[in-house]
């Protein structure tokens, strides 16, 4: 018996048409690691699609009120719009999550709601790298033990985006503010920013960030990397704080468990190799990447055994 690795995952029909809200956008990207997502098409017919999320209520079509169509709705603007849509499209009152900015109030949702959160990332595509590992990168790579990154600052930077993720990776700390942001605090790198770019998460930085004003950034810097018990604890307490409150994976299992969406297609469930798998995942370790791969081949003379 062949098996397949990664176990093949259900179809996940998105029934909006055109662009999605950027929040469910990047929902759907991580999800996509464990479904087959694609866009309703003519041609799509009711029976093959699994599961059915809309970006705009009118899309959601009226052969998914079939009540085997697990729905979720992405609820845009005041979340008590909910009352108007259903009154307008009944199989909207069916679905099972209602999907909705974590900045907005979703009380009055209730328990169907699911905030997603404008800032989050996948933190298992983000590692931590360890003060002592990134210094070995260094070494490595031919840069000063003092590399520092800054972005999002005056300052040109040389970097490209493509890059922006690596430098994070191998710095002895770096000056962010903005967007990428939650990249540096899930690779656990030791970050000096101002007190607005930290409140937009809704949270206290709990010791994830040094802060300052933007002219102290290069003086608070300095202390930070020169100190390497403190930058080893902000590197802890960065990645931490990622874990607490930035973890896109949380908010996409939540959705996949109340959809009754199983990471593995029912066929594959039993398989060791899907047991595997699964345990992969817990530990935040990508099933594609080298370890998966590695782990998968140590355990080829089990993952065709029907037991």
């Amino acid at each position: 018996m062949t098996a397949r690795w990664p176990p093949q995952g259900p179809v996940v029909d998105l029934v909006a048409c055109g662009p999605a809200p950027e929040p469910l956008a990047r929902l759907l990207r991580v999800l996509a690691r464990w479904c087959r997502v694609r866009a309703s098409d003519p041609w799509l017919t009711d029976v093959e699609a699994r599961v059915a999320l809309a970006g705009r209520p009118s899309q959601l079509r009226r052969a998914f009120a079939e009540p085997a169509v697990p729905v979720a709705l992405w609820v845009d603007g005041a979340p008590d719009s909910i009352d108007v849509i259903e009154r307008a499209l009944p199989v909207a009152s069916r679905a099972r999550v209602l999907l909705v900015d974590d900045s907005a109030d979703a009380r009055a949702l209730g328990q169907r709601a699911l905030p997603v959160s404008r800032h989050a990332t996948y933190l298992a595509a983000h590692p931590p790298i360890a003060p002592l590992v990134r210094s070995r990168w260094r070494r490595r790579l031919g840069l000063p033990d003092d590399f520092t990154v800054r972005i999002g600052v005056p300052e040109p930077s040389r970097l490209t985006e493509a890059a922006i993720p690596a430098a994070l990776a191998v710095a002895a700390g770096a000056v962010v503010r903005g967007p990428w942001l939650p990249v540096a605090l899930a690779l656990g790198t030791p970050v000096v920013t101002d007190a607005a770019s930290i409140e937009v998460f809704g949270v206290g930085s709990d010791g994830a960030c040094m802060l300052a004003e933007p002219g102290g950034f290069d003086l608070e810097l300095t202390r930070l990397i020169s100190d390497d018990e403190r930058a080893a604890a902000a590197s802890w307490a960065a990645r931490r704080f990622a874990e607490r409150h930035l973890d896109l994976g949380c908010t996409v299992q939540e959705l996949m468990r109340r959809l009754g969406i199983s990471r593995f297609a029912a066929a594959d469930a039993w398989r060791p190799s899907a047991r595997l798998a699964e345990a992969l995942d817990e530990l935040h370790t990508p099933l594609v990447g080298p370890i998966g791969r590695r782990a998968f081949a140590a355990g080829t003379p089990l993952t065709g055994s029907p037991r």
